[in-house]
């Protein structure tokens, strides 16, 4: 109800601001009492209904429309495709620069003439707006790629989620808000450069010669009356493609897919270091287990414990270039989940099948998994990060700090659950906590560079 009275109030108050500027401009005319020089509202509206009954007004919104639309379109489409590959090739990006930096810079009415020449007035509007909106979508949407949480692309890496759950559920949040700042920029200008080019230009039926033949004929009404359209045409284009760009919300259901089919395999890693400019960072000569047993790393902050875990996830090489091929699932340090998404989505999203919804009832209630992950307490979001991790198909269990911010009880239900849903593969966890090895059951791996 105070949400109803909360729009009531807002749409009352748009409603008298419109007509406060309406009445300005009616008064404005009054004072003025010369049609030629400067057209009310009233005689705007007329002139508008009248040519509004002409087909030639049908013909000419029409076509100038359908040109600024499919230059619009193609360009967000190129802009689209172009910024995947110049976030993902630095190359690309550095080779496109230039060409981005000369038609953001270069002066519409400049181009006007080069393709005036080069292909006459037909085609220049979808000429000027693909100039005009490809390089603000480009620009917003490869901003956007780039902020793209290098943890949560590590965490599609060791999953190996497809590329269409990392567009949706990764990509797409990070670039959205970009991509709708772009599109609500690119439509007024794409409009206002569309008909400015049509202007001097010409073509058969388009707004822009429509509006320059009223201004030859001192129609000031009708000259009104045709921007009265255009910003009609870019207001109601700009909402509609506003919408479709954010058309595809969280989903609220997974839609399950069968697991993936993995057989555990014991973990067998060989003399391995890693340094860090010069810092030696892990030095061990092996570390073994088997498939079925756990051992966990154990040594103080800065020993190795997440570096070893993420050499044996694939995520980094050691320092003679390998790196484990494995199918592994980890518990990261970080939770590292989508958190518009619920808890069930996230499994989805690391590629768990159904029967993986039913054991994480167990770990954590159903009420909360049905939750938004931001809305969760940080025990309860630790507890889906490692309901991913085990429930994951992989050959490999790797678990970095995994009961971070539960208390002794849940701690102890947290490592049964996980003991009971280990499934012959061997478990690699990284732990301060000596009740940690012995609620394992595991053998103790000790990392010390000192």
């Amino acid at each position: 109800m105070q949400n109803k009275k909360t729009t009531g109030k807002k749409i009352g108050r748009k409603v008298l601001i419109v007509t406060g500027w309406l009445l300005l401009w009616q008064v404005i005319a009054w004072v003025v009492h010369n049609p030629i020089y400067f057209a009310g509202p009233v005689e705007s509206v007329k002139e508008l209904l009248r040519q509004a009954g002409e087909s030639v007004f049908r013909q000419a919104v029409a076509a100038s429309y359908a040109r600024i639309m499919a230059g619009m379109l193609l360009a967000g489409a190129v802009a689209y495709l172009l910024a995947f590959a110049a976030w993902r090739i630095p190359f690309v990006e550095e080779l496109l620069q230039p060409f981005v930096s000369f038609i953001r810079s270069v002066p519409v009415a400049a181009v006007v003439v080069v393709f005036l020449i080069w292909s006459g007035a037909e085609y220049l509007v979808f000429y000027i707006s693909f100039m005009v909106v490809f390089p603000n979508l480009y620009g917003n949407l490869l901003t956007g790629l780039k902020k793209v949480e290098p943890q949560m692309k590590e965490m599609a890496q060791v999953f190996r989620v497809p590329f269409w759950k990392r567009l949706r559920c990764i990509y797409r949040p990070a670039y959205l808000p970009y991509l709708k700042t772009g599109v609500s920029y690119s439509v007024g200008m794409c409009f206002k450069s569309g008909v400015a080019a049509e202007i001097i230009g010409l073509p058969d039926r388009a707004i822009g010669t429509r509006l320059y033949m009223d201004k030859i004929y001192l129609n000031t009404a009708g000259v009104f009356a045709w921007m009265a359209v255009i910003v009609f045409l870019s207001f109601i284009t700009e909402r509609l493609l506003s919408k479709l760009v954010g058309c595809c919300p969280v989903p609220k259901a997974c839609n399950w897919a069968q697991a993936r089919e993995t057989s555990p395999t014991g973990i067998a890693l060989e003399k391995t270091e890693k340094s860090y400019a010069g810092r030696k960072v892990l030095d061990i000569s092996e570390c073994k287990v088997p498939a079925g047993e756990s051992a966990c790393i154990c040594g103080p902050s800065g020993s190795g414990k997440t570096t070893l875990l993420h050499i044996l996830a694939g995520l980094i090489p050691d320092d003679r270039g390998q790196k484990c091929s494995a199918v592994v699932s980890i518990c990261f340090q970080e939770n590292r989940l989508w958190e518009e998404a619920d808890a069930e989505v996230n499994l989805w999203l690391a590629g768990c099948d159904e029967k993986s919804a039913g054991e994480l009832y167990k770990l954590l209630p159903k009420e909360l998994c049905k939750k938004p992950v931001r809305e969760l307490s940080g025990g309860e979001k630790r507890r889906v990060a490692l309901a991913r991790a085990v429930l994951a198909p992989s050959e490999w269990l790797l678990l970095d700090e995994p009961f971070t911010g539960m208390d002794e009880a849940l701690r102890k239900e947290a490592i049964l659950w996980v003991l009971a849903n280990q499934k012959g593969r061997p478990i690699l966890a990284a732990t301060h906590e000596e009740e940690d090895v012995a609620l394992l059951g595991a053998r103790k791996l000790e990392l010390d560079l000192n």
